[in-house]
């Protein structure tokens, strides 16, 4: 289950995805307490679950498995890295330098073995890589914050995959803000936050046409920002506050 996106500086996490819209049965009962308008839109949009979309593409044997070996095992190490920092975060409410230090070198080595792979072959598709592995590959280009050129250059090419059903709207919502943001500009769906090392609390970074935010995120098949910030607060155990 894929969890969070960090960066480093002044701003101690900025989280993009969230969780549960991807979550497994075991998080269902959590979900209904605790965001309950959260669960009842997942409950009547089960076309999105990874599960059902992952039948509709339909892969039988992916064609390239060495990519998709080297997705899933860098996509592993990213995982292991921010694991050990939201745990050390929900200790010291700013994390440790080690895990934070880990993170960054994890990043880093990343970047350097994504970059050239997708710039020789372009953003890979279930066919060549499974659905895993594509997601792997998302999550891998969302965490190249130290290159944010690279990462506009990949958005179009995720555009592209978006048109044809191959990865979820969610996913382009989140590259398209975390784009913007690194141009200093305000984010279009509202999946970036910002959490500071002196503040217990996890902040909704500059979004355009507030008012309008949840008729463009439902338009890419997410659910309303009050929902998703229900679950930020539940998963990271901060409250959030998700308006301007």
């Amino acid at each position: 289950m894929w969890k969070a996106v960090f960066v480093f500086g002044s701003l101690l996490l900025m989280t993009s995805l969230v969780a549960a819209v991807h979550a497994d049965d075991g998080d269902d009962a959590m979900l209904m307490q605790r965001c309950p308008s959260f669960a009842a839109w997942k409950n009547a949009h089960p076309e999105l679950s990874d599960k059902n979309r992952a039948k509709k593409i339909a892969v039988a044997k992916p064609t390239d498995p060495v990519l998709r070996q080297q997705l899933l095992e860098m996509a592993r190490a990213d995982q292991a890295a921010r694991d050990a920092w939201i745990k050390a975060d929900l200790k010291t409410a700013g994390g440790t330098d080690p895990a934070v230090k880990q993170l960054t070198r994890v990043d880093a080595a990343n970047l350097k073995k994504l970059k050239p792979l997708i710039e020789r072959q372009g953003f890979p598709s279930p066919a060549r890589v499974g659905i895993d592995g594509v997601n792997a590959a998302f999550i891998l280009v969302q965490h190249a914050d130290r290159d944010p050129l690279f990462q506009m250059r990949v958005l179009p090419q995720l555009e592209a995959s978006y048109q044809h059903g191959l990865i979820s709207g969610q996913d382009l919502a989140m590259l398209t803000d975390r784009t913007l943001r690194a141009q200093g500009k305000p984010q279009r769906y509202g999946t970036q936050f910002i959490s500071y090392d002196n503040r217990p609390q996890m902040k909704l970074q500059p979004t355009e046409d507030f008012a309008h935010v949840d008729a463009r995120r439902a338009r890419l098949g997410m659910p309303k920002l009050a929902d998703y910030a229900c679950v930020l607060s539940m998963y990271y155990n901060k409250p959030v506050v998700a308006t301007p």
